[in-house]
C-alpha cells in the first residue's frame, strides 16, 4: 500500500514538473527575452516594496506581537503594567535626550554670549581709539594747515627779503664805487695838487680811508646792537617802541 502511494507521489511530483516545464516554455513563447525582463525588474520592484514596507512597519509588528505574548502569558494587567515601564524608561530618555540637549545649548549660550561680551568690549575700545584718531588726526590737520600758511608765509617774507637785500646789495655797490672813485681822486689829488695840509696829514687820512672800508660795518653793527639795547629801556608807549 505505501509502495503505491509512493509511485502514486513520485508520478505525481513528474507530472507537476513537466506541467511546470510546459508553462514554463509556453511562457518563453508568448513573453521574450524584453518581456521576460520587464516581468524581472516588476518582480524585483514588488519584493522592494515589501521589504521597504515591513522595514517601515517593523517596530509596530513587534511591539503588536510582543502584547500578544505577553497578554497570553500574563494577562491584559501585567501587560499595562509592564506597557508603563516602558513608557516610563521611554520618558526618562526622551526627557534625558532634551536636558542633554538643553544644557548643551546653555553651554553655547554662554559661550556665545562670553564671545559677544568680548566682542562688544573691543568694539568699544576700537570705538575709542578711532575717536582718539580722529581727534589727534583734526589737530594734526589743523597744524598741517597752519604750517603751510606759515611756509607760504615766510616763502612770501623770505622773497621779499630776498629782493630788499637784493636792492642793498645794488646800493652798496653804488656807494661803494663812488667811495673807490673818491679814493683814487683823493690819490691822484695828493700828489698832482697842492694842499695846506702836510704830506703826513694826507697820508694818515689815506690810511683811515682805507681803514674804513673794513671797520664800517662792525662799527655801524656795534651801533645798531647798542641802539637796541637802549630801546628796550624806554617806555613801551612811547611812538619808537610801537614802531619796532
Amino acid at each position: 500500500m505505501s509502495e503505491n502511494n509512493k509511485c502514486s507521489d513520485s508520478d505525481s511530483n513528474t507530472l507537476s514538473q513537466f506541467n511546470d516545464l510546459i508553462q514554463q516554455s509556453r511562457d518563453i513563447l508568448l513573453c521574450d527575452a524584453n518581456c521576460q525582463a520587464e516581468k524581472g525588474r516588476d518582480n524585483l520592484r514588488q519584493k522592494y516594496l515589501e521589504a521597504k514596507n515591513n522595514y517601515l512597519t517593523a517596530p509596530e509588528q513587534v511591539e503588536h506581537t510582543y502584547k500578544n505574548y505577553y497578554v497570553y502569558e500574563k494577562g491584559e494587567l501585567a501587560y499595562n503594567e509592564e506597557y508603563d515601564k516602558i513608557l516610563a524608561q521611554r520618558a526618562d530618555v526622551i526627557i534625558k535626550q532634551f536636558s542633554n540637549n538643553f544644557q548643551e545649548n546653555v553651554n553655547k549660550s554662554k559661550i556665545l554670549l562670553e564671545s559677544y561680551t568680548s566682542v562688544l568690549v573691543n568694539f568699544q575700545h576700537v570705538s575709542e581709539y578711532y575717536k582718539q584718531i580722529s581727534e589727534k588726526n583734526a589737530l594734526l590737520k589743523k597744524k598741517l594747515y597752519d604750517l603751510k600758511a606759515d611756509i607760504t608765509t615766510n616763502d612770501r617774507k623770505s622773497y621779499y627779503e630776498d629782493q630788499g637785500i637784493e636792492s642793498l646789495n645794488f646800493y652798496y655797490y653804488i656807494f661803494l664805487g663812488i667811495y673807490l672813485l673818491i679814493l683814487v681822486v683823493f690819490i691822484a689829488c695828493m700828489f698832482l695838487k697842492a694842499s695846506d695840509f702836510s704830506l703826513g696829514k694826507r697820508i694818515v687820512i689815506l690810511i683811515f680811508m682805507f681803514l674804513y672800508l673794513f671797520i664800517a660795518y662792525p662799527i655801524v653793527q656795534s651801533i645798531i646792537h647798542l641802539f637796541k639795547s637802549l630801546s628796550q629801556y624806554l617806555p613801551k608807549n612811547s611812538t619808537f617802541y610801537n614802531e619796532g
